[in-house]
């Protein structure tokens, strides 16, 4: 029985996309759920959004900290867990409401640009570097992680975001011009 050869992963970079190595995305949940691929682990994922958020806001506060999460901090976290998720939904539900309306041959959602995100990758070091910021709408190629140089200003998008609306600018704040 001959099996697929696994998809090459791709990763978009600030200078096009790159061929990483191949990459076999079969597994098993620590409940024991196989999945063959990623779509079917996402629909996993899906199903237990709760448990999901739980955990991704678990993962955010190491990172913002700094530090591993005791069982001292589960009360907190579970507060930020709650919040967050709120937070996400109002994001999402304004994204679909946007979506839905129609402007013209597009949505409104299609001729407007919603950033989403913070100004600080690590809070607790008060860190500019990889923030976690979403960005929505505005004819933009969506659906992807996309990574940028280290030292990539964030004020780069702004110029990248006032361009793309057709207010030509070649900087923004600390901007070194717009990203590719």
């Amino acid at each position: 029985m001959e099996v697929d050869k696994p998809p090459a992963l791709q990763v978009r970079y600030e200078d096009g996309y790159q061929d990483g190595p191949e990459v076999d995305a079969r597994g098993i949940t620590a409940e024991g759920t196989e999945f063959s691929g990623i779509q079917e682990f996402k629909k996993h994922l899906l199903e237990q959004k709760s448990r999901l958020a739980k955990h991704f806001v678990s993962q955010l506060a190491v990172y913002a900290t700094g530090g591993e999460i005791q069982f001292a901090d589960r009360n907190e976290i579970e507060q930020l867990r709650k919040i967050e998720t709120k937070l996400l939904g109002c994001f999402g539900n304004l994204l679909s409401q946007m979506k839905s309306k129609r402007e013209g041959s597009q949505s409104l959602l299609d001729n407007t640009s919603i950033l989403f995100g913070s100004n600080l990758g690590n809070a607790n070091a008060h860190n500019t570097r990889n923030l976690p910021i979403f960005l929505a709408g505005g004819g933009f190629e969506h659906g992807q992680y996309v990574a940028h140089a280290e030292d990539t200003p964030l004020s780069n998008l702004f110029v990248t975001m006032l361009n793309k609306m057709g207010l030509e600018t070649e900087s923004f704040g600390q901007s070194t011009g717009e990203l590719s």
